[in-house]
């Protein structure tokens, strides 16, 4: 039974210190950013947008894709949900309150260790986005550089974008770009959005929680 129990800490050790290395080679030599340009966004419109890369990433090919998701509300805003105080007992699937060098404020505390990689630096110096679990992308698209391409939405339209302690409506572009004798590399440009005239309208929401698990959450009544 010993090595059953001792394998997954090791595999996870071990993809650790894989993804330390790989930050700290990227940290020596980082990419200049691509150039954009981006059209006015409305959560029931397509986004206009122009991608030019660097010559020194060496892009091969650049597919991109609009994705909108819910980012975790802070942990003291989610206790108040629940009605309890900040130094409460948290209710179930919540830690208690961490150290702030660990974790920010902004973090609700129920993805420790499960929802992002081991990570260097704090704030923008971090290579590594915790995933939103609620989310849904539009159509990923092959685009040219230089050349404008038009994104399809995702699905609803969603509401446009909010950011609060409890409620944040995250939008961004996806850039997957494959390079010459290097990983693919992903870009993440946040998007100010605005809601479309209609209201917004999700039927259906899929949690993400970056395991095996997926939960499909059906609300067809929901619209404003």
């Amino acid at each position: 039974a010993a090595p059953l129990i001792l394998a997954p800490l090791l595999i996870r050790v071990i993809a650790n210190v894989i993804d330390v290395r790989w930050q700290h080679e990227f940290a020596k030599d980082p990419q200049t950013p691509p150039e954009l340009v981006i059209g006015p966004a409305t959560s029931d419109h397509p986004l206009s947008v122009t991608v030019t890369a660097d010559e020194s990433v060496g892009a091969t090919s650049i597919h991109a894709w609009v994705r909108v998701g819910l980012l975790t509300p802070h942990h003291d805003a989610l206790l108040a949900a629940y009605g309890k105080a900040a130094d409460a007992r948290p209710p179930p699937g919540l830690s208690t309150p961490l150290p702030g060098s660990w974790l920010s404020d902004t973090d609700d505390v129920t993805g420790v260790g499960e929802s992002t990689p081991m990570v260097l630096g704090r704030g923008p110096a971090r290579l590594f986005a915790e995933p939103m679990r609620l989310h849904a992308d539009g159509v990923r698209e092959k685009i040219e550089q230089g050349i404008e391409a038009r994104l399809g939405p995702p699905s609803g339209p969603w509401p446009g974008t909010e950011y609060g302690p409890l409620v944040n409506i995250h939008w961004e572009l996806v850039l997957f770009i494959k390079r010459n004798g290097s990983r693919p590399l992903y870009w993440l440009e946040s998007l100010q959005v605005d809601a479309a005239e209609s209201g917004h309208h999700v039927p259906v929401l899929m949690s993400e929680s970056d395991r095996l698990e997926a939960v499909t959450a059906t609300d067809s009544g929901r619209q404003s």
